[in-house]
This record gives C-alpha cells, structure tokens and sequence, in this order.
C-alpha cells in the first residue's frame, strides 16, 4: 500500500511537471526516466563498495557485527546521504564513517551521527581544505608554509581559489569548532599558527582513511 501511496505520488509529480510552461518538459523526463537510474546506479555503486570495504576487513581478521543496531542505523544513514552525492570527496568520507563505525566500539556521546551531519554539510571544498590538515597532521606530508597559517597555504598552493571564497570556506570550520586559532589551543599543543581542535582530530581520523582520496584532490 505504502509503495502505490508512493508511486500514486511520483507519477503526480511528473503529470504536474509536464504541464509546466518551458521546462516542465526536461524536467519531467529527469523525474520520470534519467533520476531512478542515476540513484540506482550510485546505490549499486556505493554497495559493491561498502561490501568490498568490509569484506577486506573480514580478510584482515577484524570481528564484524553488521546486524548490530548500531550498525545498521549508521549504514542506513550513510546510504541515504551518499545516494544523493556525486562528489567523490563526500562519499569516501561516508563510506570510512561506516568503516570506522565497525571498527569501533561505540560511544558514550554520538559523535558518528555528528560526523555523518558534517559531511552532508559541508561543501566538496570545505572537505579539501580539512583534508590538508589530515596531509599535515595525520600524514606528515605537507606542512602550511612558516607560519602554519591555513590561508597561506591556500594562496600559495591553489592561487587560483578566490580569498574570499577561502575565508568563507574556513570561517564554517571554525565556527562548526573543527579547526582553530585561538590562543587556548596553540597553549594547549605548544604549535601555533591553524590547528585542529580535539573534535577535530577525532573527525578527521574519522573520515580520511583507510579508504583515501584521490591523488588529483591533493595538492601538488
């Protein structure tokens, strides 16, 4: 019943669509024909995926509970909003969330339903610019120029990023209390210049590995 209430709902939509002056047309072919497939080739995409993911886990000798209801709320959570990404930046982050979910016990607080929020918040740029930080923290293979000044670093490396642009990206960060440069975390670590708040540690060892990005989402 549930799924002819639905399908009762859709096919109005397109019906409603048609009528509509100039782009009611196109628009009604993407509902109607291009969207089902697209959302069902990146499901199937985001499966093989998730079950090669926990397949190599098995291999590697890690215990799987993947009918535990924590797991399952988590993979519940992470196909809808992966589903509806394209943007590769996005939908590793979503599928090491889950990854980690299992290797992990879980948590006094919920940290993993924050992470998964963040990562459908966030814009594709905002999770390149935190994946620097994963480069310089985590990895050690980048440092942000003298003054380990993020936007330095943007300027330098992608000189072609507006700075505008930059400080929009960043400010988010900052106010979502990823990164910071107060004067109570370079007091904390004995570093000065961006640096990541705990949360943000946790977040970004969270959502960078073991599955990585691209290499062309790197800077050279």
């Amino acid at each position: 019943m549930k799924s002819e209430h639905k399908s009762h709902i859709r096919n109005t939509l397109v019906a409603v669509m048609s009528g509509v002056p100039l782009v009611g047309g196109p628009l009604s072919v993407i509902m109607d024909k291009y969207l089902p497939n697209e959302l069902e080739r990146r499901r199937s995409e985001l499966l093989e995926a998730i079950s090669s993911d926990l397949e190599q886990l098995e291999r590697q000798g890690f215990p799987l509970v993947v009918n535990s209801p924590e797991f399952l709320s988590t993979f519940l959570k992470v196909l809808r909003h992966a589903t509806e990404e394209h943007r590769r930046e996005k939908t590793i982050a979503f599928r090491n969330i889950l990854i980690n979910s299992v290797l992990s016990e879980e948590a006094e607080f919920n940290e993993r339903d924050a992470y998964i929020h963040l990562i459908d918040d966030l814009t594709a740029d905002q999770i390149r610019v935190l994946h620097l930080f994963y480069l310089r923290d985590v990895k050690g293979t980048i440092h942000f120029d003298t003054d380990e000044n993020i936007y330095t670093y943007l300027h330098h490396h992608w000189p072609s990023m507006d700075e505008y642009y930059a400080l929009a990206c960043t400010t988010e960060l900052f106010r979502r209390q990823i990164i910071s440069g107060s004067g109570k975390r370079a007091a904390e670590t004995g570093k000065r210049g961006h640096l990541l708040t705990p949360f943000g540690e946790r977040f970004i060892n969270f959502v960078f590995s073991p599955v990585t990005l691209e290499k062309q989402n790197d800077p050279e």
